[in-house]
């Protein structure tokens, strides 16, 4: 009886280890709620100093950009954002006007997606929320785009990547919702057909709403229940 108890007392200690073992892991995954691109702006890259948009004023978006799927990885006992990657299939026009020699320019299947960890910096506490700031964040910004010009025809360059560091701010509530900024993406550089010498750099604003993701069934979490069923096992035999 006493060695029955005592093999049952172990099974029950490693697998509830094992168990807990989930609980443990520091980083929450979470998965994109809803999220749009919310405003593009043209920067002078001669000057460095904002352009205004042929239509719209600061913003060269005519109008936002729904983002259809993303997922966030962040490590609040680390202070660490581990992962971000946001993607849209839907398609982004720009009127220009005339800008630079284009009518339109149009983006599609646009992603930006992290290079690796970018650290988090604390801002303190409201209620339940935990604030936090980052960046510039390393990362990757890939898009198709189509130009239409004002004198005539199209062209399509697609699969066009871009280095970006956006900076960025993060609300996580303890309840399970986040929420997130990112704020100069670069989306790429357009110049002007006839004097390629005048450019602009393209920049976006991105603002996200996530919530955890649902875990898939943990191996160790597995392991451990049949090791207590094990235990119990052998402790009945024993006992027979």
């Amino acid at each position: 009886m006493a060695a029955r108890s005592k093999l049952l007392r172990a099974g029950l200690l490693a697998g509830g280890l094992l168990f807990a073992m989930p609980a443990l892991a520091a980083s929450v995954t979470y998965s994109l709620s809803s999220g749009a691109l919310t405003t593009v702006q043209f920067i002078d890259l001669t000057t460095g100093q904002p352009s205004p948009c042929p239509i719209g004023g600061s913003n060269c978006l005519g109008a936002a950009l729904a983002l259809t799927g993303g997922t966030i990885q962040v490590d609040e006992a680390a202070g660490t954002l581990l992962s971000l990657s946001v993607s849209s299939t839907n398609t982004g026009v720009l009127s220009m006007g005339g800008f630079s020699g284009y009518s339109t320019v149009s983006f599609s299947n646009l992603s930006f997606v992290t290079n690796g960890p970018t650290a988090l910096f604390s801002n303190g506490s409201v209620g339940s929320a935990n604030l936090y700031s980052f960046g510039p964040a390393s990362g990757t910004v890939t898009t198709n785009l189509a130009f239409s010009f004002v004198a005539g025809g199209t062209a399509s360059v697609p699969g066009v990547s871009f280095a970006a560091g956006p900076i960025g701010s993060m609300v996580i509530d303890q309840g399970g919702a986040m929420s997130l900024s990112l704020s100069g993406v670069n989306l790429g550089v357009l110049c002007d057909p006839l004097n390629p010498s005048a450019c602009v750099l393209v920049k976006a604003d991105f603002h996200l709403g996530a919530s955890p993701a649902i875990p898939e069934p943990n191996a160790a979490a597995v392991f451990g229940a049949g090791l207590v069923l094990v235990c119990a096992s052998l402790a009945r035999r024993r006992t027979a």
